[in-house]
């Protein structure tokens, strides 16, 4: 059940890079492998396919003989700006991290978009302007009558904005070498979520990406944020729930739910995406999470090529008289093989 000799350099590189994303697709691709195998099915790596010559993750092939192309795919709600912007804050609070700070903690609130590099130089010397102005024994005082009342100061830097505060450390632990001046941080506004979105465009992207296909097509998700529930799922594959009224009768009938057309499978112009087989998703894979995170296999109805003979040991969705229903599923540890409560269970 090893990973080909010839394609574990590509893989290990992407494992030990310092980006998430790189590391989270590739141990997606290393799951998928293991699992297939599991299941039952041959794996081959990295196959040719589709009219563009392209080349997906997976050929597995069952006893069938009939092969089901898999390409694993990672999302989540940060876009390639959200995810720079990500990384430029957390080589602020790295930089916040170093500054000598042996009274207080730092409650940090950032508001706007951070598009450029904050410059740590000109931070550091406000930081430490505005500490060398504050009274420890005053801010403790204060500190009794709640964290609104304790001094701040703001750092602007273009559209975006720092709001620094203080908490005073408690007395016995002032000057500990150890102190880590971060306490609080974190964005001091609220913004909205959509966990419906990315899925279905990834499925979108992927649909048209290999051209022409002569077999079944699976894409596999790692929603890596771990938000999207079943609902997101199902109005990303059929279409946003509406909840519909007629204001012609008296009194007001009762709704009735309609799917709008903005599905992958189901759009204005009927069913589309059909070379998208199914869907495979999981949520939050990590390496200590394998055996608690639970894949379930969407079958699209209207598929060019449908998936058939998927093995009763995994969790799997299929249109029945007009309604999703959903079949199999073994329990997780059972279905990898391993320890029931792993990675936290008793080795005596």
């Amino acid at each position: 059940m090893e990973f080909p000799a010839h394609h574990r350099k590509e893989i290990a590189g992407r494992l030990r890079s310092r980006a998430d994303h790189h590391f989270e697709a590739a141990f997606f691709e290393l799951y998928l492998h293991a699992l297939f195998q599991r299941l039952g099915y041959s794996v081959r790596v990295h196959p040719r396919a589709g009219s563009r010559d392209k080349r997906p993750d997976f050929l597995v092939t069952g006893d069938g003989g009939r092969g089901l192309l898999v390409e694993a795919a990672s999302i989540s709600e940060l876009s390639d700006t959200a995810r720079a912007e990500e990384s430029r804050l957390k080589a602020l609070y790295d930089a916040l991290n170093r500054i000598s700070c042996p009274d207080y903690f730092l409650n940090v609130e950032h508001y706007g978009q951070l598009s450029s590099p904050v410059p740590g130089d000109q931070l550091r010397r406000s930081i430490r302007q505005f500490l060398s102005g504050l009274d420890y024994e005053a801010v403790r005082t204060q500190a009794r009558d709640g964290s609104q009342t304790l001094p701040k100061f703001c750092f602007p830097h273009g559209h975006f904005r720092l709001e620094i505060g203080v908490i005073p450390v408690s007395p016995e632990h002032r000057g500990d070498p150890g102190h880590r001046p971060l306490g609080v941080h974190g964005p001091g506004e609220g913004a909205w979520v959509d966990h419906r979105t990315p899925i279905r465009d990834k499925i979108r992207q992927k649909a048209h990406h290999y051209g022409e296909l002569r077999r079944p097509l699976m894409l596999a998700i790692n929603d890596a944020g771990g938000h999207a529930d079943s609902t997101d799922v199902m109005e990303a594959l059929f279409g946003t729930e509406r909840w519909m009224f007629s204001p012609l009768t008296r009194p007001p009938n009762r709704p009735i739910v309609r799917r709008a057309p903005d599905g992958a499978w189901n759009g204005p112009t009927g069913h589309h995406n059909r070379r998208v087989s199914a869907v495979f998703l999981v949520s939050a894979l990590l390496p200590w999470t394998v055996a608690t995170v639970v894949p379930v296999i969407y079958c699209n109805p209207w598929a060019r090529y449908p998936v058939e003979g998927l093995p009763e040991s995994i969790v799997q969705l299929r249109l029945l008289d007009q309604q999703m229903v959903c079949r199999g599923g073994w329990p997780v540890h059972k279905l990898l093989g391993l320890p029931q409560g792993w990675p936290h269970f008793d080795r005596s």
